[in-house]
């Protein structure tokens, strides 16, 4: 029994034994497998750190190898060497396409400069240039705030760069790291790298070694662009030396020629070589002036003055160059070529008293010519004296048929005559665009003028050679002679301008000596004016409109307006009566008046008649002297506003004459009223024979071809050339063209196979009277509306 509770008891120590023996053995066994673990974690972490560092190295290496392709790099080889670093960058992150984009100067912009893709991948440079920063918002807003863009995948883009996505798309790119390129705190543009293969997630630190690699990149193109700016700045120094009419010399203190360059000294016939180390006496022998200036500026004073260099001309800059102690170190020289100025200047002054087709006198000169001749006629030096106005006959029929450059001959050729046939004291002068002035001492009486102007008759009788063909041509002749009545130069010369009218009526190739007889017509002219200025008055002068139109579709797009004065029932006085006596007495401003206050009382009767016609034109005729009173434009102004037009509907018709004419300051006018929006045609186009030299200057939105070369048109291949002509010059300077005077369907066909659409003429529609406007509108709509 004992025995058996004694085995008992030791079992049971035993056991209690092995139970503690194996609690001890899963304790050490954990510990064991925590050290493990601990080792583990040890080694990974040191595994980690040697990769780290491995890539720490690599990156070294790659910056230093991006940084080595730059030393001694230039602008001429930029290109290459930064393909060459995206290259290395490409490569070492392990991408299909690097590049740099950069932002132009005003940063709303931006373009690729460069770009490298590896074997296969399509190129996308062509696609990246003159980018707008308003099409890629997100990406150009966090580019230029300087944070970093990491693109895993194309669900990283905001739905709202709809732009962003589509070009990662269009390039297969799955993720793409963005990096902006900041230099001196200015961020320049950016590099990105991007993955077409597969999508990747970038680490942090290939984000941060990126970012190093772009600051090296941005400090390399900052420098060499500097580098760029300086040379570029110094050349473009040189070359406005050595290329502009300047020349510039520097001497030291003792007068020695130091530095010459510039392309007038070349001009001026020395070579700025040649002169270094030489006096100034040496450099320029046998000019005494120059060596006094310098000796003047080498005492201290800078002065300017003009300076002769050669056989130039200069206008002269000496300035002194001082040392630390005050004392003059050098005098810098600039001197500017003012040898053509000068010659233009004087060349100005000529044309502003001569013709340039001629070389004559022209209308000013002749007036100072007439009063110096007045003054001794005065004072008894002189007994008498004849003016003679020779006028060519026909003008406007023959400059359709001749065309502008020939009739420049005929003038020509007529001067020509006139001073071979004339001997003596006289003066000759061109004084209007075919007219001549002759200032004749020689004759004793009214018979021998007359005689005189009988015989130069015959001198036209000979016909006039252009080219291979001849030319024949009549001319009317006034004369008027010298009274003590005429107390002005324009007084004696408008006699004999009104005795060439006088023999202009009579038809032509005659001669008409002016009497005071004649003054009963310029009594009828004044009667005839007193009976306008009663029509004005009383507001009875209508604006009747004549359309004009688009020839291909025969329908309306705007009317010209015309003044039509009816005395009784069906009684007209033409236009072509009243219009120059209104000129003439200066009641042209307060007719013009009426036709634009009427003519737009019209217009927006039309545009009230139906929605087919809101862009309806009207075409007025403005004289110059209309023109230029100051209260003129801002009452059309004010005119338009009141019946509720737009301003471009509105069309200012002004001929030719009275826009060419240098006399006149009608050019700026028409700037002003095309600013206000007034569109500008320049009428009578082509009569005027300089035409072609102001056109330019003109601020025309159409020219309106004179009905005369649409009548020569039919008569000789000669007016379809002259048409074509004006047409091929307006579609050139941006101009419209209207043909005025078409009057059958042959016209009409030829003028729209040269290109011409817009037309007027009674093959259309006559003028119209008010009454008839809207019947002739509503005709127009029910055809447009019956299709």
């Amino acid at each position: 029994m004992f025995s058996e509770s004694l085995v008992l008891l030791f079992t049971q120590i035993l056991a209690g034994a092995s139970l503690a023996i194996m609690i001890i053995q899963v304790i050490a066994s954990r510990k064991s497998r925590q050290r493990a673990d601990e080792l583990l974690d040890q080694l990974e972490i040191g595994r980690r750190e040697y990769r780290l560092m491995q890539y720490r190295a690599t990156s070294n290496k790659n910056l230093m190898e991006i940084s080595n392709v730059f030393i001694g790099s230039t602008q001429e080889d930029l290109d290459d060497a930064v393909y060459s670093a995206l290259e290395k960058i490409g490569e070492f992150y392990a991408v299909e396409r690097a590049s740099i984009l950069m932002f132009e100067d005003d940063a709303n912009t931006f373009s690729c400069i460069n770009e490298w893709c590896k074997n296969g991948i399509r190129e996308q440079f062509d696609d990246l240039q003159n980018l707008s920063c308003l099409d890629f918002p997100w990406l150009c807003g966090k580019t230029k705030s300087r944070s970093p863009i990491l693109i895993n995948t194309i669900n990283d883009i905001p739905r709202t760069s709809k732009n962003l996505r589509l070009q990662l798309i269009d390039s297969a790119t799955k993720s793409m790291l963005v990096v902006p390129l900041i230099s001196r705190d200015h961020v320049l543009g950016y590099l990105q790298i991007g993955a077409t293969i597969s999508a990747r997630k970038w680490s942090e630190e290939e984000h941060n070694s990126l970012n190093i690699v772009a600051e090296m990149l941005a400090s390399e193109l900052s420098h060499l662009q500097a580098e760029q700016a300086i040379r570029d700045s110094q050349r473009n120094f040189q070359n406005m030396i050595a290329y502009a009419p300047v020349a510039m010399l520097v001497f030291n203190a003792k007068g020695i020629v130091q530095y010459a360059q510039g392309r007038a000294l070349a001009r001026a016939g020395f070579i700025g070589a040649d002169l270094l180390g030489k006096t100034v006496g040496e450099a320029f022998p046998d000019n005494n002036s120059f060596q006094d200036h310098l000796s003047q500026s080498l005492e201290g004073d800078d002065f300017h003055t003009e300076l002769t260099i050669g056989n130039r001309i200069f206008d002269g800059h000496f300035t002194v160059v001082r040392d630390s102690d005050s004392n003059v170190k050098s005098i810098v020289v600039t001197a500017v070529d003012t040898s053509d100025r000068t010659k233009l200047e004087e060349r100005l002054a000529r044309e502003k008293l001569y013709d340039n087709v001629t070389g004559l006198p022209n209308h000013d000169l002749f007036v100072e010519k007439i009063i110096n001749f007045q003054e001794r006629f005065q004072r008894g030096i002189v007994q008498q004296g004849y003016l003679f106005v020779v006028a060519v006959n026909r003008t406007a029929p023959l400059h359709s048929a001749i065309g502008l450059a020939a009739m420049h001959e005929m003038v020509r050729q007529t001067s020509d005559r006139l001073l071979s046939y004339f001997s003596g004291d006289i003066h000759l002068a061109h004084i209007a665009e075919y007219d001549f002035g002759i200032l004749v001492e020689d004759p004793e009486n009214d018979e021998q003028a007359l005689e005189l102007a009988r015989k130069l008759q015959l001198e036209f009788e000979q016909p006039l050679f252009l080219e291979d063909s001849q030319l024949n041509i009549t001319c009317s002749i006034g004369v008027a002679r010298s009274e003590a009545r005429q107390s002005t130069a324009e007084d004696w010369l408008g006699e004999a301008q009104t005795a060439c009218v006088l023999a202009s009526k009579r038809g032509g190739n005659t001669e008409c000596m002016f009497h005071p007889s004649l003054a009963s017509e310029a009594l009828s002219s004044w009667q005839l004016s007193e009976q306008l200025k009663q029509a004005i008055l009383e507001d009875s002068i209508e604006a009747w409109l004549q359309p004009i139109v688009n020839m291909e579709t025969n329908d309306p797009i705007g009317f010209e307006a015309l003044a039509r004065w009816e005395t009784s029932p069906g009684q007209f006085i033409p236009p072509s009566e009243f219009i120059p006596i209104a000129e003439e007495y200066g009641l042209i401003e307060e007719l013009g008046n009426i036709m634009l206050r009427k003519s737009c009382k019209l217009l927006r009767d039309c545009h009230l008649l139906s929605d087919d016609f809101q862009e309806l034109y009207v075409s007025v005729n403005v004289a110059s002297s209309q023109l230029e009173k100051d209260s003129f434009l801002p009452s059309v102004k004010r005119l338009v506003n009141n019946y509720d037009i737009k301003p471009h509907l509105l069309q200012l018709e002004i001929t030719e004459r009275e826009a060419v004419n240098p006399n006149q300051e009608v050019v700026p006018l028409l700037h002003k009223a095309r600013e206000m929006g007034f569109k500008i045609a320049l009428d009578d186009f082509g009569t005027g024979y300089n035409s072609l030299s102001y056109l330019n200057d003109l601020p025309a939105t159409s020219l309106k071809v004179d009905r005369s070369f649409v009548v020569g048109m039919e008569n000789s291949s000669t007016g379809v050339k002259v048409i074509t002509s004006i047409i091929e010059l307006a579609r050139e300077i941006d101009l419209g063209v209207i043909t005025e005077g078409v009057e059958t369907e042959e016209q009409r066909q030829t003028l729209l196979a040269m290109g011409c659409s817009v037309a007027q003429g009674y093959l259309f529609s006559p003028p119209l009277p008010p009454e008839k406007v809207h019947e002739y509108l509503s005709d127009h709509s029910t055809k447009k509306s019956n299709g």
